[in-house]
């Protein structure tokens, strides 16, 4: 039953966002003349303010306006934050970086053609992660390279070089910020989720094609199992190795796993849009 509704449930979603778009256009930038008549489209919402006095419609278009610039600003201030902390994290690497990388791993790589493309940093523990807005780089660790076998070691390389190829860092930071912009919205952080995932996935195809399943597999496992196994910081942008259920259940050919939002987060959500649609489209005196 949920598969016959799922679909609708999106189209309300879309729907909602396409009005909400448009009436917010609007109200920034009027395109009708005072007194001209509503489009079709909003005679529904306007109709709203008809059992609403005017100081009620004034006070919550004034509210309406104060939300929104409160999450405007948090978004701004999100995103300062993330772009602070990035660029400590890569001065951190930049210090740590040998002249000298394990002579495998600079084979591995040179044969990947990524001999310009990587940087090793001395630190026992296993990292791997791309990095890098504009010009994106991979970034291995000698721990990684010292636990990892050359199949492992490629797959890995492998993995991260999509993710530099596809500016995924620059991607994740845009997602991950409008996730905090929106945050009144119950679908942002699924579908915020649902792009980490779905890039993770896209990344370990890659891998897999190249490089085969069991090597990608077996380097993830080794990475997360290593007594000196550590996550990487959540507000730095950056994309590395990590264990979902999803990538697991990928690995093992298992594709069960739905990484579609909820029927309650898109329901949910049209309803706040629609409600913000209406909103504005009361008419203020």
């Amino acid at each position: 039953m949920r598969d016959r509704r799922y679909p609708v449930l999106v189209s309300l979603l879309g729907l909602a966002v396409i009005c909400t778009a448009i009436a917010g256009l609007r109200w920034l930038w009027p395109l009708n003349a005072p007194g001209d008549p509503a489009p079709a489209w909003a005679i529904c919402c306007q109709m709203l303010g008809m059992t609403m006095t005017a100081d009620v419609t004034q006070l919550m278009a004034a509210l309406l306006r104060s939300v929104l610039f409160t999450f405007a600003l948090f978004g701004l201030g999100s995103l300062g934050v993330r772009l602070w902390k990035t660029q400590r994290f890569v001065d951190k690497l930049r210090c740590a970086t040998v002249t000298r990388p394990p002579r495998r791993l600079r084979w591995i790589a040179r044969q990947l053609g990524l001999a310009r493309q990587v940087i090793v940093i001395a630190a026992p523990q296993p990292l791997a992660f791309c990095f890098g807005f504009v010009r994106p780089r991979i970034c291995l660790s000698v721990g990684l390279a010292e636990a990892l076998t050359d199949a492992e070691l490629r797959a890995v390389l492998l993995h991260e070089d999509h993710h530099r190829r596809h500016f995924d860092p620059l991607r994740g930071l845009i997602v991950e910020v409008s996730a905090a912009t929106l945050v009144f919205l119950p679908i942002a952080d699924e579908l915020r989720d649902w792009a980490m995932t779905h890039a993770e996935l896209a990344a370990d195809r890659h891998a897999i094609f190249h490089a085969g399943r069991a090597s990608l597999a077996g380097a993830l496992h080794k990475i997360l199992t290593h007594p000196l196994a550590v996550r990487l910081p959540v507000a730095v942008g950056v994309s590395g190795l990590s264990a979902t259920e999803a990538r697991i259940a990928h690995l093992t050919g298992d594709r069960r796993v739905d990484l579609r939002p909820s029927a309650l987060s898109l329901l949910s959500s049209s309803a706040i849009l629609i409600a913000a649609c209406m909103i504005v489209q009361i008419p203020t005196i």
